[in-house]
């Protein structure tokens, strides 16, 4: 019987009519028409210039509509001068449904006065009488072109969308539903001014303005009146049109004016693809649409490289879409919903997030989450909360220690009492801490913070002998100020006696004991006792896997501060597999954009840099950035951090300039944030330093190595790792200036360093030990340096991968060392796997890669391998020549190797050529 009934349906099918009837196909092409990408109609209808209607004077057409034509008309009673807009139905289209949707629109356009919709002036009917209606004439473009054009920003857009919205729940208030909102029917003036037009397919509401009638659910032409690539779901299924329906179109045409696509490409326009994209697809977030060329789903009729559509709204590619990510992405497609309950229940609550949005208030679409809400009152209150957080910065960590007690304790009615006076007791001791009767102390001086701080560690470290649990917390916090501030050795004392009393008091598998263990090993890192901190952290790691499981925020933490531990000790490859796995279980926990997940980043852009892949690390360190910004602000402690080693990271790409100007600014606002004497103001004065010597100013380079050695000698343990590299780096200044005793000297205190807290055989020492042996050799003592030379090179091999830059700063010192001993032919194969490696790791045009190639092509002409020498040391001049700063001392060696080269091959004139082009006052 179904199989019957099925044959029944399929022969009915067969012997039907074609759907597209003349009729149906002049009604389904005024669907398309004005529509985005469609071409003007040609109307042999159209009324020609001068005609007369009314007291009005045809000019021109100036567009065509599915219903009717509009053209420019010129007052001409005398009574006064006025150009207007004249509607005229269209003679094809003087159907009963056709000229009675058109009355319609000239009756909703009588009931609408507001500053921001073309109003209507007169209407009235031709002759032969077809209706028509006279408007207030517009002369704008469409709100998508009028911003291109004028390269509005995010902002500008927002601002004019607001207008253009405005104007529509004005319609709404009035029961007018528009149905046909999109670019084309909202204009903009040159001077700015917004006007919404074309109510042709608009609809009255019922005055309860809930559902429409019954008879209304669907077209009485059987035709459902849109423009496809606005449309709403319940538009291109027949169904119910409410103001739901508007606040979807206006919710694309938010996403096209800040995104420059459209969430769907409809360029087939066959039904079943309308319905496809609209009803079933979900639209691309704007924040990842802006970075596809094209737009979401191939839509070709926008299609604009990121760089095109960011320039559209004078911006770049990471900034656009850190504008629109979070809020703007949660308030467009909220609009966007398929179900209209989804979206905003009117226009006005839809203008009401964007209000928030720009008052940077919480927006509804983002939901109730009280983080993000912190964080939204946090960057509307940015000085307010600066000023109060350096008082209130105990009281917010205490606060935390009493919710995370009185959380961990709420299921046990038992210890309830005695959290409540936990609670007593540090309130109280809160209150002693910071009632401070007279601001000044005995001298008339302020009470700085620090001595709010030392006063409550002596209150702590005396007082709460019966409660060791609140007493632990205090110092545990205080403890972590102190090492925040800089001030190791008062933080050593309270963080292991906060740990002695919890092992104490709850045992030694207690999740209390892996956070004291975990802050230990933390401020041991800092003061450089790496192989404790590591047992610490190993520690903590395994109460927290046993207490949360493993893919748990506290195990997430463990590994990632034991993966910096390893990393400190140039264990590479042990530190990026627990790096990675922090990093995943962060962003699985909490999302891509929170804190964690850039410091995780941050992580994996360090260890990247040491393994010499410095691409690698700039992409990271560049999204750790924006994502500090975008979490922190422009002034934070992480952003100055992520500026630095960007900075770093740039000078060893050979971009040096960039590098310094972006180390500069961490240093200024290090000093502002931190103090003059904090150790990551050492950190940029250090980077800083680094940058000098690498562009020729030693002197200044010089100054600032010796201010950031100076600060890291007084607040760092004297061994720790960051005095040996500050050691070396000075010790490198000196060795170029001839000062070689005081350079010696600072290489073996560093390589000391480097031993006693890595190990003896570890890459940071075998770099120092490099650098010593050169220094050897330029004193005239090959033969010791040789041997020191071939230790470092196999430290290096072991600790790196084989590629790395500094295993070419080993090969090439070896190389040329066996050269001075008069060992060539050992020397050529060491030298040229050392340009190969620079060439490999080192920007195209960095003067290392030459300075290698003019070694090895010394050793080929000690070969008398001539053409090799030729390539290599024509290479090598080339490079160093065409950097803008000629002549200089290596393009000057270059010259002179390449006229040795000439002269041994028996080359005069070549030799010649090259030995005229040096200064006159070039020394020999």
């Amino acid at each position: 019987a179904l199989r019957r009934e099925v044959n029944a349906f399929l022969d009915a099918e067969a012997n039907a009519p074609d759907f597209l009837n003349d009729e149906a196909a002049a009604h389904a092409q005024a669907l398309f028409d004005d529509a985005p990408g469609a071409a003007p109609r040609s109307d042999e209808t159209a009324l020609p210039p001068g005609e007369q209607l009314g007291p009005y004077q045809i000019a021109e057409a100036v567009g065509h509509g599915g219903m009717g034509t509009v053209y420019r008309a010129e007052r001409s009673d005398g009574a006064f001068e006025q150009t207007v807009a004249v509607k005229l139905l269209r003679p094809d289209f003087g159907t009963h449904d056709i000229a009675e949707r058109f009355l319609n629109e000239r009756q909703i356009l009588a009931s609408l006065d507001h500053p921001n919709i073309a109003r209507l002036l007169d209407g009235g009917a031709t002759a032969d009488g077809t209706p028509f209606f006279v408007m207030e004439y517009v002369e704008g473009t469409p709100i998508t072109t009028y911003c291109d054009r004028h390269r509005c920003s995010v902002a500008d857009r927002i601002a004019l969308f607001q207008t253009a919205a405005a104007a529509v729940q004005h319609a709404h208030q009035n029961l007018v539903v528009h149905r046909d909102l999109k670019p084309s029917n909202i204009l903009v003036t040159d001077d700015g001014a917004v006007k919404l037009l074309d109510f042709g397919i608009a609809k009255l509401l019922p005055p309860d303005a809930g559902a429409p009638a019954a008879d209304e659910v669907h077209t009485r032409t059987g035709l459902h009146l849109m423009t496809p690539a606005y449309a709403a779901p319940e538009q291109v299924k027949g169904n119910a049109i409410t103001t739901a329906t508007d606040v979807y179109a206006l919710g694309i045409l938010l996403y096209e004016l800040l995104t420059g696509h459209r969430p769907y490409a409809l360029e087939a326009r066959s039904p079943y693809d309308v319905v496809q994209a609209v009803c079933e697809r979900e639209p691309t977030r704007p924040s990842t649409a802006i970075t596809e060329a094209g737009g979401p789903d191939g839509d070709d009729t926008t299609s604009l490289a990121p760089e095109a559509v960011c320039a559209n709204r004078s911006t770049d590619v990471d900034s656009l879409h850190r504008t629109l990510s979070g809020d703007l992405d949660a308030i467009i497609l909220k609009a966007l919903r398929k179900a209209p309950a989804g979206r905003y229940a009117t226009v006005d609550a839809l203008l009401d997030d964007l209000r928030r949005y720009t008052n940077e208030e919480p927006v509804r679409a983002r939901g109730d989450a009280r983080a993000y809400r912190v964080r939204k009152f946090v960057r509307r209150h940015r000085l307010a909360v600066a000023t109060a957080a350096a008082v209130l910065l105990l009281i917010a960590a205490f606060v935390g220690v009493l919710v995370r007690q009185q959380a961990l304790t709420a299921a046990e009615r038992d210890r309830a009492q005695a959290e409540a006076q936990k609670a007593e007791q540090v309130a109280g001791f809160l209150k002693d801490l910071f009632e401070v009767n007279d601001p000044f102390g005995e001298d008339g001086s302020a009470i700085t913070l620090r001595e709010v701080l030392n006063r409550g560690a002596q209150q702590v470290t005396n007082d709460l002998n019966d409660q060791p649990a609140v007493r632990a917390e205090l110092m545990d916090v205080i403890g972590q100020v102190y090492q925040n501030m800089g001030q190791y050795d008062s933080s050593a004392v309270l963080l292991r006696r906060a740990l002695a009393l919890r092992r104490a008091t709850f045992g030694t598998n207690h999740q209390a004991v892996a956070q004291s263990l975990n802050h230990l090993a933390s401020l041991l890192r800092d003061q450089g006792d790496l192989d404790a901190a590591e047992g610490y952290h190993r520690e903590a790691l395994a109460i927290r896997q046993q207490q949360f499981g493993p893919r748990s925020i506290e195990v997430a933490e463990s590994l990632n501060n034991l993966a910096a531990v390893l990393y400190d000790k140039n264990q590479f490859d042990a530190a990026l597999p627990l790096y990675e796995e922090a990093l995943a279980i962060h962003r699985e926990q909490l999302g891509d954009e929170h804190g964690r997940v850039a410091a995780g980043l941050n992580n994996l852009a360090g260890l990247y840099y040491d393994l010499g892949r410095y691409e690698r690390a700039e992409r990271l360190y560049r999204e750790t950035l924006a994502l500090d910004r975008q979490l922190f602000g422009t002034s934070h402690p992480y952003v100055a951090t992520d500026l630095s080693s960007l900075g770093l990271v740039l000078n060893d790409l050979g971009r040096r300039a960039e590098a310094e100007s972006l180390l500069t600014r961490s240093l200024r606002m290090r000093r502002e944030l931190l103090g003059a004497s904090h150790s990551d103001v050492a950190i940029s004065l250090y980077n800083l330093g680094l940058v000098k010597m690498r562009r020729g100013q030693p002197d200044t380079a010089a100054t600032l190595l010796q201010e950031a050695l100076a600060i890291r000698r007084d607040v760092l343990n004297p061994t720790h790792p960051r005095i040996a590299s500050n050691l070396n780096q000075l010790a490198l200044l000196l060795h170029r200036r001839d000062a070689h005793a005081e350079a010696e000297r600072y290489y073996r205190e560093a390589i000391t360093i480097y031993e006693d807290r890595l190990g003896p055989r570890n890459a940071a020492a075998a770099n120092v030990r490099t650098n010593l042996a050169l220094l050897l050799r330029d004193q005239g003592n090959p033969a010791t340096a040789e041997p020191m030379l071939r230790t470092a090179l196999a430290d290096l091999r072991a600790a790196l991968p084989a590629n790395h830059p500094d295993v070419a700063d080993a090969l090439l010192g070896l190389g040329q060392t066996l050269m001075d001993r008069g060992r060539a032919a050992q020397a050529d194969s060491l030298l040229q796997r050392a340009v190969q490696i620079r060439q490999q790791a080192l920007p195209d045009d960095s003067k290392r890669i030459a300075e290698a190639q003019m070694a090895w092509g010394r050793c080929l002409i000690e070969l008398q391998q001539y053409p090799e020498a030729e390539s290599a040391l024509r290479d090598a001049h080339a490079l160093l020549r065409d950097r803008g700063n000629d002549p200089d001392a290596g393009a000057l060696r270059a010259r002179r190797l390449l006229v040795s080269l000439y002269e041994a091959w028996g080359r005069p004139q070549q030799a010649a050529r090259y030995r005229s082009a040096e200064p006159a006052d070039a020394a020999p």
